[in-house]
């Protein structure tokens, strides 16, 4: 080896190094985790090098408590009592269904706090989405409008738990959050939810506002705000709203992962924690970054 050459290799070395410390240093912006530990949490999130996990054991009584999965497990349960479940013309549920189940496990604010009417499937966002995610999981499908089974929704109905992470993975990875909520920015609120998961664990002991995990959020993502543009609000204010409704009063609620004190119309000013049931579902791994990047 020359030289020249030799004196690359260490060049080639020290830089390998620095970016090595770069990527496992803790930076405020992520509440402490370093920029590779945030790789995870993006795009691998509930791998194994993820710093977030389901808990091993999440007992019958946990599950009972959460929403979606118990109106998925209803449905299913009806398709299985006849083989398959026959759809309206538009491919919805039938109105004999929708009846049935509104109420049982979940109630839709516009119904319960606003009188809207409830005669289709459409009418209630809860059964709605239920629907949605039993077809592009691989639960359900949808054939000469008709819904019935699949074969892994036939194993996963007696496996509970198997069956809550296939409906958890289809809501978070496949299902649009962004859907009927009027904003057009598609990911706040998907991107890094696991993160969300995080700052919940970490901080939700106690009730704290909305827009404490909106800042948060804000701060280790900021480039989205520039995807927000409102004539009445600041990309800001429109940024924390999104990620508000997206995160907390869809996705979690209907998980039932939050408490919510509801302060009026003024959803930042609502306050949530963690319910009990969450960290009996999820766990989290503290950072292991060393030093601090700001």
């Amino acid at each position: 080896m020359t030289k020249e050459e030799e004196e690359q290799k260490n060049l080639n070395e020290i830089g390998q190094i620095i970016t090595y410390m770069m990527n496992n240093r803790a930076v405020d912006d992520f509440d402490g985790y370093s920029p590779s530990e945030m790789e995870y949490i993006l795009y691998d999130p509930f791998g194994k090098n993820s710093p977030v996990q389901f808990c091993e054991n999440i007992p019958d009584e946990v599950l009972d408590q959460i929403p979606i999965l118990r109106m998925i497990e209803y449905l299913m349960n009806k398709i299985e009592e006849t083989g398959e479940l026959k759809l309206t013309k538009t491919g919805a549920l039938p109105r004999n269904i929708v009846l049935d189940l509104y109420g049982r496990y979940y109630k839709d604010e516009g119904i319960e706090k606003y009188g809207d009417p409830l005669y289709k499937e459409s009418d209630s966002r809860s059964i709605h989405i239920a629907r949605i995610i039993l077809e592009i999981s691989k639960l359900g499908k949808k054939l000469n409008n008709r819904l019935s089974l699949t074969k892994t929704g036939k194993n996963l109905k007696n496996n509970r738990k198997e069956l809550f992470f296939e409906i958890f993975r289809t809501y978070t990875q496949k299902y649009n959050l962004a859907y009927l909520d009027g904003y057009e920015n598609q990911q706040c609120g998907r991107l890094g939810y696991a993160f969300t998961l995080i700052l919940l664990s970490k901080y939700g002991k106690n009730f704290k506002n909305v827009s404490f995990y909106s800042e948060k959020y804000q701060k280790a993502f900021p480039a989205m705000i520039d995807s927000f543009e409102s004539d009445y609000s600041t990309p800001e204010k429109m940024m924390m709203h999104c990620f508000e409704h997206r995160t907390f009063s869809k996705f979690l609620n209907f998980f039932n992962f939050v408490e919510i004190e509801s302060k009026s119309h003024r959803s930042l000013q609502d306050r949530v924690k963690k319910p009990v049931n969450f960290d009996r579902t999820f766990r989290v791994i503290p950072s292991n970054a060393t030093g601090k990047m700001d």
